[in-house]
């Protein structure tokens, strides 16, 4: 607005006087308060500067914080579910072996790919193995083996080994919350609002009386 002002364009030059020039200052005389204008500006354009580079730094640290505080609420709303009362009281290392299936996931089902899960006999680890390989996205699984964390009356925290990568030096934990003897949910710390829903244990095959001849 200052150039426009002394390339003699229509600008509103009252406003500009008002604005940059101090009252002392103001004589009614264009090219003086115009050159008043300039070294006003002049002196505030670094300010201004500052400014604007002091609050995208704050925008930044803010964005940060809320990343963080949102995983921090996450994983401190995971660890209070798992201190909580517990709602059962099973023997979950024993009571998790046998044949499951996703309820609401066909390719693995009871009815599609049954997964057998056993635990080792110093309950330190647990394996699960597929009836038939199965295709989670690029990785073709037959087999999956984890660390025992925890075991609770109700729940299990299980850890991932082979999750860690540079990039995630820490295993990913998959957590087991029981409902009952026969069905429990997964989750998984790498993505803790997913939820697996039901796993349900498989009703054992149909029994084939031999004794029947045709």
């Amino acid at each position: 607005m200052i150039e426009a002002a002394e390339r003699l364009e229509a600008v509103d030059l009252t406003s500009v006087v008002k604005r940059y020039v101090p009252s002392e200052l103001q004589t009614q005389k264009s090219a003086e308060e115009i050159a008043v204008a300039k070294q006003v500006i002049a002196v505030r354009r670094p300010r201004w500067k500052r400014i604007a580079v002091i609050s995208g730094m704050i925008m930044l640290c803010c964005a940060v914080a809320a990343t963080f505080s949102t995983r921090w609420n996450l994983q401190a709303a995971t660890a209070a579910r798992l201190a909580a009362k517990p709602r059962l009281n099973l023997d979950v290392l024993k009571t998790i072996q046998g044949v499951w299936g996703w309820r609401a996931d066909f390719l693995q089902s009871c009815r599609e790919n049954p997964q057998t899960v056993s635990v080792t006999p110093d309950r330190k680890k647990l394996s699960v193995r597929y009836a038939k390989p199965f295709q989670d996205g690029l990785t073709l699984v037959t087999n999956l083996d984890f660390d025992v964390v925890l075991a609770k009356p109700d729940s299990i925290v299980l850890s991932e080994p082979n999750s860690v990568t540079p990039i995630n030096p820490s295993p990913t934990q998959v957590y087991v919350q029981f409902l009952d003897a026969n069905t429990y949910s997964l989750s998984r710390s790498d993505d803790p609002l997913k939820s697996s829903g039901t796993v349900e244990r498989c009703p054992p095959p149909p029994v084939v009386d031999k004794s029947v001849t045709h």
